[in-house]
């Protein structure tokens, strides 16, 4: 996640410079890009399996979760008054019936 490449990318300077920094950072991203896109060329492959729709229909509730979470930790510290309040609500009324994507 984003405390791994930068932990890398600080500890990458600290160690060797521009270049370590550089190097530290590519380290930690290359192996999960990696995993990645050999799941999802199989993912693609099989994804009228039975078992691929049980794992992500088990997947999807859980990401909902992180998400409200996520959403929940922020809105605590970013709502300090009615004010913020109201324009947080009244710009997720307009972009609802305007349809616009955020």
């Amino acid at each position: 996640g984003p405390i791994a490449v930068n932990s890398a990318t600080f500890i990458g300077f600290q160690m060797g410079g521009v270049l370590g920094s550089a190097v530290n950072t590519f380290g930690v991203i290359l192996f999960p890009a990696i995993i990645v896109m050999f799941l999802s060329k199989y993912v693609e492959k099989f994804k009228d399996s039975k078992l691929i729709k049980d794992i992500f229909s088990g997947l999807r509730p859980a990401l909902v979760g992180l998400i409200l979470a996520s959403a929940f930790t922020v809105g605590k510290t970013a709502i300090f008054n009615l004010q913020t309040l109201l324009i947080a609500l009244g710009i997720f009324i307009i972009i609802n019936k305007t349809k616009t994507h955020p």
